[in-house]
């Protein structure tokens, strides 16, 4: 049965009428019995290649220094996981995929945070109404990473600008209301992500005066870059374009990219939060942030498991700014698992990222408890 058969079968089957959740799960045990295990290798770099290369005793030493110990068990996982998954894109191509019953990879710390998310997701539900389902622990059990914070960190926030890269559907944005921003400015390239956000924000009466929501990237320099559109997960990136092309056919497939030091320069702002998860180009971005990190020292919350440029060297570099930032790794989710909404074309798949959603949090030294 290939491809065309099983969305054939969907489409004919009663699964369509049951809710989403519902139809993953009934589809997940028919089909899968588990969950593609696999390390991304078309986010920006091959992790095997990578460990293979580079000097890895070096890098890891860099990597801990100055880490409390939660973070040192975080990244001992994460190193471990990295190892023994199979290259997730290769085991696709090749059909060869490996499944697993996540209940078996999990350690039990993951396994109970994931059973105390359960318990909460109801009034989560309840309390942030969202117009798909995609209530995660990273975002209402730890809000992206402010749950974490010292007291002190929390205080430091207030009253100043949040920067949200890689908007999603506005969930994000919702819970930062939580930590009373002046404005929550959301960035976010796909038209069917931003079409959620707005119905994000209506659903949950948010005051247009507290978020603004800009249909553009950001990126280590400012300019227009070529993209297609990615089902809601994104987009494919091109480059940048010329002058003339902004003149002809091209323009309509083309988007704002911006800087973050030039943002914040253009619109005056006043930042203390930035966060981003953006499929790949964190470090990139970090780049272009560097008088706004001397400056202005806002708190930085960055995924860090997209590719191993931005997992092992994202922290170096911050260091290398002698901005006085201390440092935790966490992982926002516990769960393994990245269900395919079934919008995509991978409707009926599950892949489960050893590491998913692990965070460089940052912070001023000297607003450690």
């Amino acid at each position: 049965m290939d491809e065309k058969d099983l969305k054939k079968l969907y489409r004919n089957s009663r699964l369509k009428t049951l809710p989403d959740r519902i139809r993953t799960r009934l589809l997940n045990l028919f089909f899968h019995c588990g969950a593609d295990l696999g390390l991304h290798k078309n986010l920006g770099g091959n992790f095997k290649d990578y460990l293979m290369n580079e000097n890895m005793p070096e890098r890891i030493a860099v990597l801990r220094r100055g880490l409390d110990s939660i973070s040192l068990k975080e990244l001992d996982l994460a190193l471990e996981r990295m190892k023994y998954s199979p290259d997730w894109w290769d085991s696709c191509v090749k059909n060869t995929r490996t499944y697993v019953d996540p209940d078996y990879y999990l350690c039990e710390e993951e396994k109970e945070a994931n059973k105390q998310f359960i318990r909460m997701l109801p009034e989560y539900k309840r309390k942030y109404p969202l117009p798909i389902f995609a209530h995660s622990m990273e975002v209402f059990a730890n809000h992206c990473g402010i749950a974490l914070l010292s007291e002190k960190a929390k205080k430091y926030i207030e009253g100043k600008d949040f920067i949200d890269g890689g908007a999603y559907i506005g969930d994000s944005a919702l819970i930062y209301l939580e930590h009373n921003p002046k404005k929550v400015w959301s960035f976010e390239i796909s038209e069917e992500n931003s079409l959620y956000y707005k119905q994000t924000m209506r659903m949950n009466r948010v005051p247009a005066e507290k978020y603004e929501l800009l249909k553009a990237g950001l990126a280590e320099k400012t300019q227009r870059c070529l993209f297609q559109e990615n089902s809601g997960l994104g987009a494919n990136i091109y480059g940048a374009i010329t002058a003339e092309e902004l003149n002809d056919n091209h323009s309509e497939n083309s988007i704002q990219f911006y800087s973050i030091d030039d943002f914040v320069s253009e619109h005056g702002l006043n930042t203390g939060f930035i966060r981003l998860d953006v499929e790949g180009p964190e470090l990139e971005i970090m780049k272009g942030s560097v008088n706004t990190i001397r400056s202005q020292r806002p708190v930085l919350c960055i995924s860090i498991y997209h590719n191993p440029q931005e997992f092992f060297e994202t922290k170096p570099f911050i260091e290398s700014l002698n901005a006085g930032y201390k440092f935790m790794c966490r992982r926002l989710s516990s769960s393994m698992i990245f269900e395919m909404p079934f919008s995509h074309d991978n409707w009926w798949q599950r892949h489960a990222l050893g590491f998913n959603e692990t965070n460089l949090i940052a912070y001023p030294e000297e607003l450690d408890d």
